[in-house]
């Protein structure tokens, strides 16, 4: 996060349009009210629920947390700084070498709706679940695209954190399974399952060739990776449950 693009297209203009991407590729530019979608040719999908910064005159969420709306705590309201400049800036240098991924970036403050909830408890109102199902029908629709093509489809889901100078990378394993000496017996457990027919768990979590250790050789620490094979005991690193990866990033 620390190398940013300039802001996304609607932020520049003010308004939630796509109309500077049009100039630029109108066939793929997909117009949503609370989400900026860029369709793509390649299999991989880039998502980022977090970095909106439109009100839109939604209420805010409450501090509910629980179907059943028993359960009162503090609700994470706060938007991951510059994950959807992050996004938007991994895409367009994907763009430049000949790859042209999904992008499916929110545009609406944290605060109103968050995405990475189920549907009854990301929001207070009707335009609030109208973003959650714009928002999740660009990624499966990306998806969808995406294995019409090709064997498989990656899915990286962008995120900010502030508890560690480092950025994480989430496979939905725990820490616990994350300190065993081997990964390869979590294979099925893994949100990359499905590499695993071609590649060890173990490579792809920490390995040589793995994300959290390329990230390292640019000056990115990360967690896991072959130097930092796991966070300390007592600091589960994060996961979400989509197929793919859950990068998470230092608020920078």
């Amino acid at each position: 996060c620390r190398q940013m693009v300039s802001d996304p297209p609607w932020r520049q203009n003010g308004e939630p349009s796509p109309s500077i991407w049009d100039a630029k590729n109108p066939s793929t530019v997909t117009p949503g009210r609370y989400t900026h979608i860029l369709e793509g040719s390649c299999p991989i999908i880039l998502s980022a629920p977090h970095g909106g910064n439109l009100d839109l005159g939604l209420p805010d969420r409450r501090m509910i947390n629980t179907p059943d709306r028993q359960n009162v705590r503090q609700l994470c309201r706060e938007t991951d700084l510059n994950t959807a400049q992050l996004a938007c800036a991994v895409e367009a240098q994907l763009r430049n070498r000949g790859v042209n991924a999904t992008l499916v970036v929110s545009k609406v403050l944290r605060s109103k709706v968050d995405l990475n909830r189920p549907e009854g408890l990301c929001s207070e109102c009707h335009q609030g679940f109208e973003a959650w199902h714009e928002y999740h029908s660009a990624i499966r629709g990306g998806l969808r695209r995406a294995l019409e093509e090709h064997p498989q489809a990656h899915l990286f889901d962008l995120h900010g954190q502030g508890h560690r100078e480092a950025n994480e990378v989430g496979h939905v394993l725990t820490n616990k399974v994350l300190r065993e000496s081997c990964l390869d017996d979590y294979a099925g457990a893994s949100s990359c399952r499905s590499l695993s027919v071609c590649f060890s768990l173990e490579d792809m979590v920490r390995g040589e060739h793995s994300i959290g250790t390329q990230l390292e050789r640019h000056g990115f620490p990360a967690v896991p990776s072959q130097s930092t094979p796991h966070p300390c005991a007592c600091d589960p690193v994060k996961g979400c449950p989509c197929t793919g990866y859950d990068v998470t990033s230092p608020l920078v």
